[in-house]
């Protein structure tokens, strides 16, 4: 009824706690800690020796018997309440809480052969700098936990060159037996790894009907091993990580053992920064094959988004979270993730999350159909790069209003080893940082894509970068504009072929290519390869390393055949039809390559391609607007708007901008004229005629309800509006509708 408490008269010096010093040898009885308060000790100064354990350490002491005790807010260098060394010490209904350690063992320090056991212990608030927030267990220990509760328990290093581990237990070299134990709400912040249990070097744990939940990492949120762990009738579930595996997180040297009678359960965790991979599973051991026998897993059929990479398992399911769709889907920034998905009226909201619900296969091709709007992090939550999957395609309603903003994100789309994919009618911007590596907008690797009706810009870093990067890959480039990326298409082992496309470059940074080719073959027809940061660098073949093939016809090349880089290191096959003149674009300053009346790309452009016996292109006359198709990534139909105007003093201008579904275009006229206010589309397409009648002098103002001819509302994106006043174009102004 009364406990004893041991305690320090002024908290901030402390006292030194208590020192069990080879008790097995001096010839006393054992000692027996009950109902005892243990507070404030502090071990962070003296020696190394005395830097151990805050309030208590037992140094080949085995029979000490500690029941009913508390032990908080202790502090040291190792061991924030408790170090155990050669010491089989027992704890019974113990709890050890908000204690600190300033290098390891936020709560008891387990080490040099000590076999303690733990029955109905709670560990909880501790915090470390390095490993081991609630327990580190070293050095050939080798601790039983029965029915022990580890919570909010934390590593807290803040050092970004220093991993830290384990925000419940971190074991090295040691080996530990947990039964009935539940690990929960533990953290290993910045650069950590495990935020329940970390397992490293040469260790071996053990868990029998254990509970690992909502803990965090940046690798492994539930659990990280690098060595040896043996799971029985376990439930891991709603961890977190910031990189790589909210269940578990898998080393090169590491081997992941399940009970195929008392199964595990690893459901519904979550990868927060790679969100489009390995959320519940991560396997680097490419060695051993993981082989997951559960009862319970978050799909039954898991793909790259749950496990990865998918050839480093093996999966025996029995029961799932929930089902996955087999049927196509729909994603809007209007959407949510709580919806079916199953219609343009119940959308989702994140293209990620439409990818982890869909199962398809070789017969079930699936299609996810983004309605118009930005999807982005800030804007829905988005976070790229997106790892595309087998059978399963990306549609937008429009290239230029379906909008994929990385923000800065070094990959969108990530298409590796994948085939039977087509990524269509979207724009892809703003991938990579300036300060950091290789950034593309799609990265392929050993993929099929098919690349159509894309506008992609805006890919910038501080090397490696490009729109688009092709790696072993067989890839068809259609009716696609790159412009204003450092590299336009960078072409490694591989051989795509690039369609009706326009690749332009103005950044002035002359060290941009509009094609990079290095062992590769690229096939180049009916396109437009514009780069005026310098004439030499539209395309340009690597000087060293296996020879390349690049084969153009019927293409619009700056400076013509004279200045494609070959380096010496390749063949050219320069075929009929290319030409070398300003194609003429309505504005490619703000990304509209539309062509102007006057263009020589109109009607210059090939039907029928054929190259060693492969058909490559074969359009009937209802494809094109002309006697011809036409180069570049639009095909002009006679109603491209001309924006190369000279602004003049009309005020033209709108509010809000952007919109929704509002806005007043405002307008002064110094004379009485005639007034046609039109909206187009960014095709040159006329869809709504606002005026067309005599204005007086003065300023007037006109809302456009953002409806078509029809009445219709128009989907999310930028629209022209131009004022034509007394017959003649005066003013063309950008705005932009979002939903």
């Amino acid at each position: 009824a009364d406990s004893i408490t041991y305690t320090a008269e002024d908290i901030e010096p402390g006292w030194h706690g208590l020192r069990f010093i080879d008790t097995e040898t001096n010839g006393q009885d054992g000692s027996v800690l009950t109902y005892c308060i243990f507070e404030y000790g502090n071990a962070l100064t003296g020696n190394e020796e005395n830097t151990r354990g805050g309030v208590l350490s037992c140094l080949y002491s085995s029979d000490v018997q500690i029941m009913g005790c508390r032990f908080s807010h202790n502090q040291a260098d190792y061991g924030g309440a408790i170090e155990l060394r050669f010491s089989d010490v027992t704890f019974q209904d113990c709890i050890i809480s908000n204690n600190y350690a300033s290098h390891d063992a936020g709560g008891i320090l387990i080490g040099d052969y000590s076999i303690p056991t733990l029955n109905n212990v709670i560990i909880s608030n501790n915090s470390c700098v390095y490993n081991g927030g609630g327990i580190f267990c070293s050095s050939n220990a080798s601790p039983i936990l029965n029915y022990v509760t580890i919570t909010e328990n934390a590593t807290i290093c803040d050092y970004p060159d220093d991993q830290p581990g384990g925000g419940g237990i971190s074991c090295w070299n040691a080996t530990m037996e947990l039964n009935n134990v539940a690990i929960s709400f533990n953290i290993s912040n910045n650069n950590g790894t495990g935020g329940g249990i970390e397992c490293r070097y040469d260790s071996e744990i053990i868990l029998n009907n254990c509970s690992i939940s909502n803990n965090e990492a940046l690798y492994g949120g539930g659990i990280y091993n690098s060595s040896s762990i043996t799971i029985s009738g376990t439930s891991i579930h709603h961890n977190f990580a910031w990189g790589y595996a909210g269940g578990i997180y898998m080393g090169s040297t590491a081997n992941t053992d399940f009970d195929p009678d008392n199964r595990c359960s690893i459901y519904m965790n979550n990868s927060i920064a790679a969100s489009t991979t390995a959320h519940d599973l991560y396997n680097t051991n490419s060695d051993i094959v993981m082989n997951v026998i559960v009862d319970t897993f978050t799909v039954l059929h898991p793909n790259v988004f749950f496990a990865c990479p998918m050839d480093n398992f093996t999966f025996e399911i029995l029961n799932c979270s929930f089902a996955q769709l087999e049927s196509d889907v729909f994603v809007s920034p209007e959407g949510s993730n709580d919806n079916s998905g199953l219609s343009p009226q119940d959308p989702f909201l994140n293209i990620s999350h439409a990818y982890r619900m869909l199962l398809a296969d070789s017969l079930n091709s699936r299609t996810i159909y983004l309605d118009n709007g930005t999807y982005s992090l800030s804007q829905t939550g988005e976070r790229f790069g997106i790892f595309c999957r087998s059978y399963i395609s990306i549609i937008g309603a429009d290239q230029n209003s379906t909008i994929l903003d990385g923000e800065g994100s070094n990959r969108i789309f990530m298409c590796n080893n994948v085939s039977n994919l087509t990524l269509k009618n979207m724009m892809l911007q703003n991938s990579g940082q300036p300060a950091f590596g290789s950034s593309h907008a799609v990265s392929c690797y050993d993929t099929n894509v098919i690349l159509e009706n894309l506008t992609i810009h805006g890919i910038t870093s501080s090397f490696n970068q490009s729109a688009a990067i092709l790696t072993g890959s067989d890839i068809f480039i259609r009716n696609v504009s790159l412009y204003n990326n450092d590299i336009g298409i960078h072409c490694h082992y591989s051989s795509p072929k690039i369609i009706n496309s326009t690749i332009y470059n103005d950044t002035g940074n002359e060290s941009d290519e509009g094609i990079y080719v290095y062992h590769a073959d690229p096939i180049i027809v009916n396109s437009i390869i514009w780069n005026t940061s310098n004439i030499d660098n539209g395309i340009v073949v690597r000087s060293n390393g296996d020879p390349s093939t690049v084969t153009i016809s019927n293409t619009d090349i700056l400076g013509g055949e004279a200045h494609i880089s070959m380096n010496n290191n390749g063949t050219l096959n320069w075929l009929e039809g290319n030409i070398d003149a300003d194609p003429l674009f309505t504005n490619p300053e703000i990304g509209n390559f539309n062509l102007m009346q006057d263009s020589p790309c109109i009607d210059a452009g090939t039907a029928f391609f054929e190259w060693q016996g492969n058909i490559l292109l074969d359009l009937s006359p209802e494809d094109y607007y002309g006697i011809a198709p036409d180069m570049g990534a639009f095909e002009w139909d006679n109603t491209t708007v001309n924006e190369a105007l000279v602004v003049l003093d009309y005020n033209l201008c709108n509010h809000p901008n952007p919109f929704n579904p509002t806005t007043t275009i405002e307008f002064s006229l110094q004379n009485d004229s005639n007034i046609d206010l039109s909206i187009f589309n960014l095709k040159g397409q006329k869809i709504k005629i606002l005026a067309n009648k005599k204005f007086s002098k003065g300023d007037h103002s006109i809302i456009w309800n953002g409806e078509d001819y029809n009445n219709k509302p128009v989907s999310s994106g930028v629209y022209l509006y131009k004022l034509n006043v007394n017959g003649k174009i005066e003013e063309v102004k950008k705005c932009l509708l979002l939903k």
